[in-house]
Parts: C-alpha cells; structure tokens; sequence
C-alpha cells in the first residue's frame, strides 16, 4: 500500500526496536495515546489520516479516538479507523498463563529471569527468532514485566473506551482473525452488536476465515482489500447492503474476508397469499 499512501508503523516504548526503560518510567496506554497525538501532530504533521490499531494498540486506539472527540480543535482529521485482533473486551479473552503469571509479584519477575537465562534462538521458524531477537533488543524481556501490566489498565477503563466507539464521527472497519484462539471470535461479535452494529456513521465487520491472532501478517493481501475499499467508499449503506453481500460474496476468493453485515431483528412477513396458522396453511 506505499505506493499509494504515506504508512507510518510504530513502535511504543518497550516494543520492538523502541527504547524499553526499566526505572521510573510508566508504560500506560493512556500515556501511548498521548504519544500517538505527539507523533501526528509534531513527528509526521499529520492533518487527514487512516489509523490501524492491533491488539494493545486497539487500547491506545480507542483512548486516542476518545481524547479526539473531547478535543474541538485536534488539527487534524481521522478519516477511518481499522481495528483488528485484540484482547480489548477482557472477559471474554482466553488468557494465557504467560499473561496472567506475570502479573503475580512472585512468579512474574521468576518468569522474566528465566526467560533471559535461556540461550539465544538462532535456529528454527525465521519469525520466531526474529521475535526472540526482537524482544531481547535493549533488554525488552525485562521490560515485559512493565509492558505486561497494561492489562491491569484495560480491564479498569475497556468499558469507557469502547463507549468511545459508538460516539466516534470515524468511519470503522472492524476486522478479525477466526483463528485466534487467545482472543477468539466471541470478543468481536459482543463489541460489534453491543458498541458498532448501531451506529450511524459507516461500519462494517469482517471476518478472515484463515487468518490468526495477525491478520495483517497472516493475510496481508486480504487486509489490503479491506483497507482499500473502506478507503475508496465502496462499502454498501445500510438500505444497500444485503444486495452488496449477495455481490460480494459471489466473487470472493476463498481466503477472503466473510463481511458479516448488521443486524435489523424484526418479525418476518412474506409476500403473497399463503397464511399460517396453528391449523395449517391457508391459500
């Protein structure tokens, strides 16, 4: 997608090749979206852009999202917002050991010192000695212990921030890996029928049948086509969409995303001159 757009990827502190400090620094979502409003308004210079944000970046999405509705005067557009796979609505996540352990004051800095004495992975899937590498860059498995802890943070404020979603003037494409086991198709529907599914400004929902936790690794060109087409405005209205689903449908290839459509519950009632009753059928 660079050959069309301007794609700015960050990294927060204690992630990737970023600076992970291990003293008196506070690692908070809400911080990491304070960060983000710096980073477009003073870093790129931003003034109308596409935010995408994945698991705990979907924290600091919608913390950033909710600081931009308070603020009449943030000197820049948000034109749409994409979310993806995220343990944003906690309980409903399946929780790994590794995630809840260490947070214990006893087993979580056991944990982390026996992570750091385990030799270097040099041999094996590429992407998982990448990520060894990654990780140990600037000691980041001792910041794991920090970083961790931002889910104490999202249980205490998810509701606030998913309250943010159904106020947002942004367009939304909200779009999940089925195979994800740790943050399984359960989150997404609650959120879409409880936070999206009413709004009136443009949403949408989509399912990647065979994607996993990362969609945008696991199946780029499928996110691609998603990102593209909210983008483009070619996504149906609510009057177009089941129409569009039929279309739609008809010529998608078999990795890609199912789009799920709304939901309008209402008593069925067909045309023509059979009627039920508890009797039979009449003509």
């Amino acid at each position: 997608m660079a050959d069309d757009y301007y794609i700015a990827a960050l990294d927060f502190p204690g992630s990737g090749f970023s600076d992970k400090p291990l003293q008196g620094f506070s690692y908070m979502l809400a911080e990491n979206a304070q960060l983000l409003d710096y980073f477009v308004s003073d870093v790129v210079r931003f003034d109308n852009f596409a935010m995408y944000t994945h698991d705990r970046g979907v924290s600091i999405g919608l913390a950033f999202i909710g600081n931009y509705i308070e603020n009449p005067s943030p000197g820049y557009t948000v034109n749409y917002h994409f979310l993806s796979n995220s343990g944003m609505f906690l309980p409903l996540a399946n929780l790994m050991e590794f995630q809840t352990s260490i947070l214990d004051p006893v087993r979580g800095p056991r944990m982390i010192e026996f992570r750091k004495a385990q030799p270097r992975l040099t041999e094996g899937d590429p992407v998982d000695v990448a990520f060894a590498d990654i990780f140990a860059f600037n000691d980041g498995v001792s910041a794991l212990l920090h970083v961790g802890k931002y889910l104490l943070e999202r249980a205490e404020n998810e509701f606030d921030w998913l309250d943010n979603l159904p106020r947002s003037p942004v367009p939304v494409a909200y779009l999940w890996g089925l195979t994800d086991t740790v943050n399984p198709i359960r989150i997404p529907n609650y959120v879409w029928l409880n936070y999206l599914n009413e709004r009136e400004v443009e949403s949408s929902f989509w399912v990647l049948p065979t994607a996993g936790h990362y969609p945008q690794r696991d199946k780029p060109e499928q996110v691609e086509k998603i990102i593209r087409a909210a983008l483009s405005r070619e996504l149906p209205s609510r009057e177009e969409e089941d129409q569009w689903m039929y279309e739609y449908s008809n010529n998608r290839e078999a990795e890609d995303a199912v789009y799920v459509g709304h939901s309008n519950v209402r008593k069925m009632e067909f045309p023509g001159a059979i009627e039920y009753s508890p009797d039979g059928y009449s003509q």
